[in-house]
This record gives C-alpha cells, sequence and structure tokens, in this order.
C-alpha cells in the first residue's frame, strides 16, 4: 500500500513543480512582453511628437501659403493698376504726337513762309 500511497503523493509533488515551472515561464513571458510593450511604447510616444512637429510644420506651411496668395493677389492688384496707369500714359504719349505732328506742320508753313519772305527781299 506504500506504494499506492507514494504514487500519488509523487504525482501531485511532479505536478506542482510543473505548475511552478509553467508560473516561472509565464512570468518571464509577461516581463518580456512587458519591455517589449515599454519599447513599443516609447516608440509610438517619439512618432506621436515627430507627428506634432509634422502638423505644425503643415500649419506653417498653410499659413505662408496663405501669405504668398495674398502677396501674389497684391501684386496682381498693383500690375493691374500700373497697366491702367501706362495705358493712361500711352494716349497721353499719343495726344503728344499729334501735337508735335501740328507743330511741325505748323513750322514747316513758317518755314515756307519765311523762304517765301526771303525770295522777295532784295
Amino acid at each position: 500500500m506504500s506504494d499506492l500511497v507514494d504514487l500519488p503523493l509523487l504525482i501531485l509533488q511532479k505536478a506542482q513543480h510543473a505548475a511552478e515551472a509553467a508560473a516561472a515561464s509565464a512570468k518571464l513571458l509577461e516581463s518580456e512582453a512587458g519591455h517589449r510593450l515599454g519599447g513599443i511604447e516609447i516608440r509610438m510616444g517619439s512618432v506621436e511628437g515627430r507627428l506634432v512637429g509634422i502638423e505644425a510644420r503643415l500649419s506653417a506651411l498653410y499659413a505662408g501659403q496663405g501669405a504668398h496668395t495674398l502677396a501674389i493677389m497684391r501684386i496682381a492688384d498693383t500690375q493691374s493698376e500700373h497697366t491702367v496707369r501706362l495705358d493712361a500714359i500711352d494716349q497721353r504719349l499719343g495726344a503728344i504726337d499729334k501735337r508735335l505732328g501740328a507743330i511741325d506742320q505748323r513750322l514747316g508753313g513758317i518755314e515756307q513762309t519765311l523762304a517765301a519772305i526771303l525770295g522777295k527781299l532784295p
């Protein structure tokens, strides 16, 4: 009967050792997983920090783009104003050209009259 009593005790001891070994393995795996998760969390924090930086840069770029758009609109307005002024100057120059043409004709007439007068002088 002692063999029978020893067998359950032996099985119980082996089961206990196996349970302790399983618990130790589980703690080791949990520890490794914890370290890996910690590393992943650190990496995620770094990625999130980079994303915040990228978002800030994009906001700055968008703001700069808006400023550039406004500057281009101002340049277009100024260009339009200059075009109007240059057209007015062209019109004035056209009128001046006509007046100079009329003055040339008058001077030509005066020259002819002076030549006629000089031709009549002794």
